[in-house]
């Protein structure tokens, strides 16, 4: 968590700000990550990002809320974040 504060000073990013909060919760406990993951500074500027939303949903499975990390995002409001997946068949 040292490393990411010495980063959050050269580079206060909102995705550095995640990433600190991941490490917090991994070093410390997933409700402590979620804690900095839902503080309205950084929830706000992350609502359109889909790795702040698959990260919360990991953080609440690891800290027994199921339900909620099942439960689809209000944010989102339907929008997709990132384009569809593509497929493509290679015919033999």
């Amino acid at each position: 968590m040292r490393l990411y504060n010495h980063i959050l000073q050269w580079e206060p990013t909102a995705v550095v700000k995640l990433n600190r909060a991941v490490a917090v919760a991994m070093a410390q406990r997933p409700a402590d990550g979620l804690a900095l993951l839902d503080h309205p500074t950084l929830s706000d500027v992350l609502v359109d990002y889909h790795l702040y939303h698959s990260t919360r949903a990991d953080l609440l499975r690891r800290a027994g809320r199921t339900q909620e990390a099942v439960r689809p995002t209000d944010g989102l409001g339907g929008r997709r974040t990132t384009p569809p997946s593509t497929t493509s068949s290679i015919a033999g």
